[in-house]
């Protein structure tokens, strides 16, 4: 028999502040994603590296990942609510501030979370992998490549 535990995905909007044009990301994550994983999963989707720690303000609250007792907290205990924002900075020698909006909450079900856990492996292989020489010169096609398109 296998477990199924209920969670939601929250839908988030990021917007950088300071900079112009407007950086924005729209990324979707379990609530059961810890901080140091949101972070871990934004910075692949900026294709950042390097851990240069985070700090969340969320509920006029700090969290950030130099404290250990609030390093380890996941989005579902914040209870977030649609519409609702919070302040992420990553890259804390650089400051990059980030403005966080929920814009939907959905209903899941997973199966013992394998997917997630499997996505986090990758994710961190990925990461501890991607400077390393391959030997292998490739390069993905995209629609709007003119190379491609032809």
């Amino acid at each position: 028999m296998i477990n199924q535990t209920s969670f939601k995905r929250l839908i988030l909007r990021a917007v950088l502040r300071h900079v112009s044009p407007m950086v924005i990301r729209q990324v979707s994550v379990s609530d059961q994603v810890s901080l140091p994983e949101f972070n871990d999963i934004f910075c692949a989707i900026l294709g950042w590296g390097g851990n240069l720690g985070y700090i969340f303000r969320v509920h006029a609250q700090e969290f950030n990942s130099f404290r250990r007792a609030t390093r380890c907290k996941a989005l579902n205990e914040f209870r977030l609510y649609r519409q609702e924002k919070l302040l992420y900075i990553c890259d804390t020698l650089h400051m990059w501030e980030w403005d966080v909006q929920v814009l939907d909450i959905q209903e899941g079900v997973c199966q013992e979370c394998a997917w997630s856990r499997r996505a986090m492996l990758y994710l961190r292989w990925w990461l501890a992998h991607r400077d390393r020489p391959t030997g292998v010169d490739f390069k993905l096609p995209y629609a709007a490549d003119p190379v491609t398109e032809r």
